[in-house]
C-alpha cells in the first residue's frame, strides 16, 4: 500500500506481473503515451522530437524479449547505458543498415535495468509466445483465423508488434505453429 501510494505520489506508472515489473520513471523533451500490460510495454511518442523515456525493468526469471522499434524524426536511436542486454536494440539497429523501423529478440537475465531510449518508439514483448493471440499457449487454426480477420486493417493479430498485420506476421504464426515453448 506504501509504495502504491508512493508511486502515485512521485507520478510513476507502474504495474507487477509475475516474472517482470516495469516503471516508466522520466520522459524529457519528447512526450511518450505508454503502456504495460505484464507482457506488453509500448512507449510511444506522439510529441516532439529530442528527448528520452526513462524505464526501469526489473526481471525475476530469464524471460525472452521480441520488439519492434521505430526511429522517430529521423534521428539515430540510442540505448544507454549502452550495455545489457537492452543494448541489442541498438546493435539490431545498426546490423540491420539503420532502418527507420526494425525489429529483434534477445533474453534478458534477472537484475534491475535503467534505460534511457533515445531517438525510437517501441513495442517490447515479454516471453510472448508470437502468434498465440488468444493466449491458450497453442499457435492453431483459431490463432490463424484472428490475423486473416484483421489481415491489414488492424493491429489485433499482429505478432511482430509492429501495428499492421500483414505477411510477416503469417511468417510468425507459420514459424511458431504448436505448442508454445515457453
Amino acid at each position: 500500500m506504501i509504495r502504491i501510494a508512493l508511486l502515485l505520489l512521485l507520478g510513476w506508472t507502474t504495474t507487477v506481473f509475475g516474472q517482470v515489473d516495469v516503471t516508466l520513471t522520466n520522459t524529457v523533451g519528447i512526450t511518450y503515451k505508454s503502456s504495460w500490460d505484464g507482457n506488453l510495454l509500448i512507449l510511444e511518442a506522439v510529441e516532439g522530437c529530442s528527448g528520452y523515456a526513462k524505464v526501469r525493468i526489473e526481471i525475476s526469471e530469464p524471460v525472452v524479449v521480441t520488439y519492434t522499434a521505430s526511429r522517430i524524426c529521423g534521428g539515430n536511436p540510442s540505448v544507454d547505458p549502452p550495455f545489457g542486454p537492452f543494448s541489442n536494440i541498438r546493435n539490431d539497429w545498426i546490423v540491420q543498415n539503420t532502418p527507420s523501423t526494425w525489429s529483434g529478440s534477445f533474453t534478458a537475465q534477472p537484475g534491475v535495468y535503467w534505460y534511457w531510449f533515445l531517438g525510437f518508439d517501441g513495442r517490447f514483448c515479454f516471453d510472448c509466445c508470437g502468434g498465440d493471440f488468444n493466449e491458450d499457449e497453442t499457435v492453431d487454426f483459431n490463432d490463424l483465423q484472428v490475423l486473416l480477420s484483421n489481415w491489414g486493417s488492424s493491429d489485433a493479430g499482429d505478432a511482430n508488434y509492429d501495428g499492421m498485420t500483414d505477411f510477416a506476421d503469417l511468417v510468425i504464426v507459420a514459424s511458431n505453429w504448436g505448442a508454445c515453448s515457453n
